[in-house]
């Protein structure tokens, strides 16, 4: 538990994972659950990642504060023991108050698969948010091959356009849709999204490569 002083400690439970040593910085003690054995690694970090927040940043974590953790979101509540357990939205819905689904399982594997792509490539880690839009062509919700590249944008977008081979090169059969959509729809997907500006993929040569030219587009546009 790299980080960590040693009046903190991380303490598993089963699929749980709780903070001790929190009370005095933050008021309450931190607890966040996965459903799988796997995703416990990345549970942990998540933790440290909340207790570098309260310790050296020295920001504490209330009830219903959300965090952003790369792509997605999290949300301490406070439960009938004191522990602020985390939740998330689900995966098609980034506002919290709408559908929300208890754990960390989306964050942390968001986390995991687009740090897992970005340093395959030696890519700089750059999510985009579960709001901002993304450009798709017909075909993608429908589970096609796709290929994207990501140009730098206005805050509101993403900077993705994602294209199959139905598009026929005419801009207004494409769609404009939240980012949250697209990994809702196709989670596969998601792991490329933290590739920054210039970088394209392509699922059916299963390649990912950096584009000088997307990159001189991005910059001018």
């Amino acid at each position: 538990m790299a980080g960590l002083t040693a009046t903190i400690k991380i303490i598993k439970n089963g699929l749980s994972l709780h903070t001790s040593g929190l009370l005095d910085s933050n008021g309450h003690e931190l607890r966040a659950t996965v459903s799988q054995p796997r995703l416990l690694a990345g549970c942990e970090n998540f933790l440290c990642h909340a207790i570098e927040r309260i310790t050296i940043k020295h920001r504490p974590i209330e009830p219903d504060d959300p965090i952003r953790y790369g792509y997605w979101a999290t949300c301490g509540a406070l439960a009938a023991d004191g522990y602020l357990d985390f939740h998330e939205p689900v995966p098609a819905c980034p506002t919290f108050g709408l559908e929300e689904q208890s754990g960390v399982d989306a964050c942390v594997t968001y986390w995991e698969e687009q740090h897992a792509t970005c340093r395959s490539v030696q890519a700089v880690f750059t999510p985009p948010g579960p709001e901002q839009l993304i450009v798709i062509s017909d075909g993608v919700y429908e589970g096609d091959e796709v290929q994207g590249v990501r140009y730098a944008s206005p805050p509101h977008m993403s900077g993705w356009w994602i294209t199959t081979d139905r598009y026929d090169d005419d801009i207004a059969s494409l769609k404009t849709v939240h980012a949250c959509h697209v990994t809702a729809a196709r989670p596969e997907l998601a792991r490329y999204l933290a590739l920054p500006p210039g970088w394209r993929f392509d699922t059916a040569w299963n390649d990912i490569a950096f584009d000088p030219v997307a990159s001189r587009l991005g910059e001018e546009g």
